[in-house]
C-alpha cells in the first residue's frame, strides 16, 4: 500500500517542485519590503557620504556606520530576500540582473544632486533610525514605495 501511494504521488510532487521556482513576473509583499530596505540603505550610506564630503552634515557618515553596526544583520538578511526574489525571476542570468539594478540604484543616490536641506533630511532620518532601530528604518524605506511599484510589478 505505501508503495502504490508513493507511485501515486512521486508525479504530482515532480510537477510540484518546478512550480515553486518559476518566475511570477512579480514581487510579493516580502521582496517588495526588501527591496524598499535595500534602497532605502543605499539612499541613506551614499547620502551620508556624500552629505558629509560637501560640509552640510558632519558626523553623517559616523551615524551611518552606527545604524549599520546594529542593523547590519538585518540589512545582510533583507539583501538574501532580494537575490532569491532575483533569481527566481532571471533564472539564467539573476547576478547580471542584480549587479545592473545594483549599479543603476547605487549611481543614482551617489550622483543625485544634493543641498543643505536635503542632508539635514538625512542626517534626522540617521539620528531616527538610530533611536528607533529596525522598525523606525523600515517605516521610513515604506515611504519609498511608489519607487519600487514604478520598477517592479508588485503580486496582487
Amino acid at each position: 500500500m505505501r508503495r502504490f501511494v508513493a507511485l501515486m504521488l512521486a508525479p504530482v510532487l515532480m510537477l510540484a517542485a518546478p512550480a515553486a521556482a518559476q518566475p511570477q513576473g512579480c514581487l510579493t509583499a516580502r521582496e517588495a519590503q526588501a527591496e524598499q530596505a535595500v534602497r532605502h540603505g543605499v539612499r541613506l550610506r551614499e547620502g551620508a557620504w556624500r552629505c558629509e564630503a560637501l560640509g552640510f552634515a558632519t558626523g553623517s557618515i559616523a551615524a551611518w556606520r552606527a545604524a549599520e553596526a546594529v542593523l547590519g544583520q538585518r540589512f545582510a538578511g533583507q539583501t538574501e530576500v532580494r537575490r532569491r526574489a532575483f533569481v527566481r525571476e532571471f533564472e539564467n542570468g539573476a547576478a547580471a540582473e542584480l549587479a545592473r539594478w545594483d549599479g543603476r540604484i547605487v549611481s543614482y543616490f551617489r550622483h543625485r544632486p544634493l543641498g543643505e536641506a536635503y542632508c539635514q533630511r538625512l542626517a534626522d532620518k540617521l539620528h531616527e533610525t538610530a533611536r528607533g532601530g529596525w522598525r523606525a528604518f523600515q517605516t521610513q524605506a515604506a515611504r519609498e514605495r511608489p519607487e519600487i511599484e514604478m520598477d517592479h510589478r508588485l503580486c496582487r
